[in-house]
């Protein structure tokens, strides 16, 4: 792991999974629900803490403790908290050679137009990245001259013992990690081809600005298993979601898919 919370890295199924920043038959049965529930608590903890690495309050490496985690998951059994996800504009594109060398590359200007400042000689748009600080006072992602705000983009690179294992990137705006919790339990758990993960349908916990009771866009498709469990789920409603961000147009490529 880099210091500064630049990267991250953790283990799934024996695969080590590094990101800038989460069973196929559980993702679409009955404990969709859950892992529902558990996603907003831990997009709530995200935007308690994540900012400039120079301004945080905790050390990166003190949110994936188990004490911290086994906390959010109390957390998750007792409530739900929705969050917020403004309109986005971007693009992933994932690539590998048969040395094992690959890329995970996320491009977005955040809203359509970015900031709406153009650079004449180049054509190249600003983004508008800084609309992800917040004004509130103390919080480490408080909005200061000199500092990064937290972002949204998650390339992700997934290791195993033999090396570089997949590759994964998505669009989505805040839904990134769900986007990719689908593609990558659904090959590497469910066993499924890269290209048959992404185009499974998917459920998402929405934004505050999306559904402000918390509840979840299904595409179609979806099992009725899955769509049992989370209107089983306390707080949670439905919702129809169109093949559109809150789905996120997903890119997979892995090297070495197997079942665990």
């Amino acid at each position: 792991m880099k210091e500064g919370g630049i990267e991250a890295e953790r283990y799934y199924r024996q695969h080590a999974v590094w990101s800038f920043e989460e069973t196929h038959e559980t993702l679409d049965g009955v404990d969709a629900g859950r892992i529902a529930d558990v996603i907003r608590v831990a997009n709530a903890d995200r935007d308690r803490h994540l900012a400039d690495a120079e301004r945080m309050t905790v050390h990166p490496s003190t949110l994936l403790d188990d004490g911290h985690l086994a906390a959010l998951a109390d957390e998750a059994r007792a409530s739900h908290t929705p969050h917020v996800k403004p309109h986005g504009d971007t693009i992933a594109l994932v690539t590998a050679d048969a040395e094992g060398n690959g890329v995970s590359l996320i491009q977005s200007l955040f809203w359509g137009f970015g900031s709406g400042i153009l650079e004449p000689t180049t054509g190249i748009v600003a983004q508008n990245r800084g609309a992800c600080f917040t004004l509130a006072e103390g919080h480490p992602n408080r909005f200061a001259p000199g500092v990064r705000p937290f972002h949204t983009l998650m390339p992700v690179l997934a290791h195993d013992g033999d090396g570089l294992a997949a590759v994964a990137g998505t669009m989505g705006g805040y839904h990134q990690p769900q986007v990719n919790l689908h593609t990558i339990t659904r090959t590497f758990v469910g066993g499924l081809h890269p290209a048959e993960a992404v185009a499974a349908p998917r459920w998402v916990v929405l934004g505050a600005d999306e559904d402000p009771t918390g509840g979840v866009g299904v595409e179609a498709g979806v099992s009725e298993a899955t769509r049992r469990s989370l209107l089983g789920t306390r707080g949670i409603s439905i919702t129809e979601a169109s093949w559109s961000a809150k789905g996120g147009r997903s890119t997979s490529n892995s090297l070495r898919p197997r079942c665990a």
